[in-house]
């Protein structure tokens, strides 16, 4: 592990384990962590920064393996100069879904130790009716013509009464939607688990839920299987790491015990997540394995057998982009989501939505 502030926001800002915590604890005590306008006490530096010209320059510097386009943030009303994380596109690629709050995030987290009451000093972005207003909540913004359309929040994530919760990580299959929250299962279980809702929003915990804050899931409809990571699940290759695991449904709608993606894909060294199973067998996943964090694909070779990951989109040093994450793609392989975290020169961060397309 990289022992540098950089690496460390990258932890907290792309995991989100710290931040739904942290969320879940102000939720149960009451803590209001709200305000208006953008950073206070010169804390938030957004307003000091071309950020458009930063960001076309970061992007500049954004590289693909051979065989796709030139990789670019996405069009439309998706990006701002809130927090668009955990990008996931629909099958079709005509549905985008992502974690929003109103708030440098990694500012929040980092650098004021998600004391929720601070809020008002990293608060940014358009308000888009997160409730709370501190918590992430999942949104979805149609295509239209080269872009996306305005986002509007995700009915799992219309939550006006209390417990408030925070929902992210979500993916479409097959008319489902699987995601994660830390809506209560129990009056005392308050960790994020992972959750599975019909078209209609309806959620259900999955049952091999357990106080481990499971996220980011990835459904494949052809194995029944169902990818997501963890940090505390006891078995994994480290319990320092962030680790892939896999769990399957079986005819009869009953799940396997979760397994621990065996090596290459998890290192005892490094940390891995939100990935994304191709069609044709190709496993594309979130890594800090080279020293930056990126994005890398193996080949599935047998249930639990991997191909040596090679990098699939990273960036070059020296500019302001701090690390790409977070794949998803399109059911016919043409179009690769993910998300890209940018730094200005005053140490403010902000992440976005990009894509690239398969040549």
């Amino acid at each position: 592990m990289l022992r540098t502030s950089v690496l460390l926001a990258l932890l907290l800002s792309f995991g989100l384990l710290t931040g739904c915590d942290a969320i879940q604890q102000a939720i149960q005590q009451g803590q209001a962590g709200g305000g208006s306008g953008a950073g206070g006490g010169g804390v938030d530096s957004m307003n000091d920064t071309d950020w458009a010209t930063l960001k076309a320059g970061g992007m500049a510097k954004v590289r693909v393996a051979s065989g796709y386009g030139a990789p670019t943030l996405v069009a439309g009303s998706v990006n701002s100069t809130g927090w668009e994380d955990s990008a996931s596109i629909s099958p079709d690629g005509n549905s985008l879904y992502f974690a929003y709050v109103p708030c440098d995030f990694h500012g929040l987290a980092a650098k004021a130790k998600m004391d929720l009451n601070k809020f008002a000093q990293y608060k940014r972005g358009p308000s888009r009716g997160n409730l709370p207003e501190f918590a992430f909540d999942t949104f979805v913004s149609r295509r239209a013509g080269t872009g996306f359309s305005a986002p509007q929040k995700h009915s799992v994530s219309v939550n006006t009464t209390p417990p408030q919760t925070s929902e992210s990580g979500m993916m479409e299959a097959s008319g489902e939607f699987f995601y994660n929250s830390n809506h209560p299962a129990s009056p005392t279980d308050w960790d994020v688990d992972l959750w599975r809702a019909s078209a209609s929003g309806v959620g259900q915990s999955l049952p091999f839920n357990a106080n481990y804050d499971d996220q980011d899931p990835h459904f494949d409809p052809a194995s029944r299987t169902l990818f997501f990571w963890s940090e505390k699940r006891p078995g994994g290759t480290s319990n320092n790491h962030k680790h892939l695991w896999m769990a399957k449904e079986g005819a009869n709608g009953a799940w396997s015990n979760p397994v621990c993606l065996a090596a290459p894909i998890n290192t005892k060294n490094s940390d891995s997540w939100q990935c994304h199973l191709t069609a044709d067998g190709h496993f594309i996943f979130t890594s800090n394995r080279g020293g930056d964090l990126a994005i890398y694909k193996s080949k599935r070779l047998g249930d639990n057998q991997w191909a040596e990951p090679e990098k699939l989109v990273w960036f070059e040093r020296g500019g302001p982009v701090r690390g790409v994450a977070e794949p998803s793609m399109t059911a016919d392989g043409r179009e690769l989501y993910f998300c890209v975290l940018f730094e200005n020169e005053n140490g403010s961060f902000d992440l976005d939505i990009a894509s690239v397309t398969k040549l």
